[in-house]
Parts: structure tokens; sequence; C-alpha cells
């Protein structure tokens, strides 16, 4: 009888152990997992438009010092560095199809728009730097938002749209349409996907 108690409380004990490794492996391996999960989270995939461009440059050197993946979209490929984590994209913002089809084939967790048509000195087009910046920037925000819902996305301005021509000014300060191109900033930081007509 004794012999037999020994036998089972041994068994026992031996299921205990092999049930307890087991449970260990089990967390050790979920705990891996999680913490796996958890870098891939704080990698994140974002979309530049505009990035050969002043603000794009100085934004793109402060994002490679980090581990994002880049898709960038610019008219000059020869200005964007050679890396690992970035994609460069020929990409017209007008051209609906193509934004699209980028959408639904990659997850994207933020969308910095910096691209527009920037008018040189003396230039004010209705059709170059209103009406197709607001229609490429509408694009963008409709499109990206549709296929991807938690996508966020950032909307740069510019200082023309600031009534005050020199000293310091910030988001409070009062802002005003001087021409074509402030008129679009201006919208588009209020509401960029205000329906537009031709």
């Amino acid at each position: 009888m004794t012999l037999f108690l020994n036998c089972v409380l041994s068994l026992t004990d031996l299921i205990y152990r092999f049930c307890n490794n087991w449970f260990s492996i089990f967390c050790l391996y979920k705990n891996v997992i999680y913490k796996i999960k958890q870098k891939k989270q704080l990698i994140k995939n974002i979309l530049i438009t505009g990035s050969s461009g002043q603000d794009g440059k100085i934004i793109l050197n402060k994002l490679l010092k980090k581990k994002n993946n880049l898709f960038l979209i610019s008219r000059k490929k020869n200005k964007i560095p050679i890396r690992k984590n970035i994609k460069f994209l020929n990409i017209n913002l007008n051209n609906k199809i193509k934004l699209n089809n980028f959408f639904l084939k990659n997850k994207i967790d933020v969308v910095l728009h910096l691209a527009s048509n920037n008018p040189s000195f003396g230039q004010n087009s209705y059709k170059d730097h209103y009406l197709n910046n607001i229609k490429a920037s509408k694009n963008l925000i409709e499109i990206s938002t549709k296929t991807q819902k938690k996508i966020k996305i950032i909307f740069c301005s510019s200082s023309r749209i600031f009534q005050k021509k020199k000293g310091k000014v910030n988001e409070k300060s009062k802002v005003s349409s001087r021409d074509h191109y402030s008129r679009f900033r201006k919208i588009g930081r209020a509401h960029v996907w205000t329906p537009v007509t031709d």
C-alpha cells in the first residue's frame, strides 16, 4: 500500500512538473510574441508627399534617424536617398486609380502632405496654384481615409496664409487670402476636402 502511494505521489509530482514546465514555456512564448508585436507597432509606415521640397528634406532627415518605413512621392527621384526602408513612388495625386491601388496594397499609418504647386515670384494662376492643389489634396485625403480607417493625416500649410508679412506668427495669427495659393492653403487648413467645382 505504501509503495502504491509513493508511486502515485511520484507520478503526480512528475505530471505537475511537466505541466509547470510547459506553462512556463507557454508564458515565455507569449511574452516573446508580445514583444515582437510591440516592436512592429513602433515601426510606422509613413507616406510623404513633396519629399524633395525644402520642408520635405528637413523632415526626411529627421525621420531617417528613426526606424520607419518611408514611402515618398516626389517629382525628383534623384534627390531621394537610397535606403532599404525608403520607397520612391511615381504617383500623380490627380491619378485616382494609381493612388487608390497604392493604399489598397500598402498599410500606411501616417500621411504627411507637403506637396503643392508653389508659385514663383509674381505668379498667380487659379488653375495651377488653387484648383490643381485643391483637387490633388482632396484626392489624397478622400482615398486614404476611405481605404484605411485608422490613418493619421498631417496637412502642412504655409506662412503665406498670414496677414502679417514681417515678424513672428503662430497658429493664432490672423490669416488672409492674398492670392490663389494662399487661398488654397487657407481652405486646406480649415477643411481640405471642401467640394471643388471647375
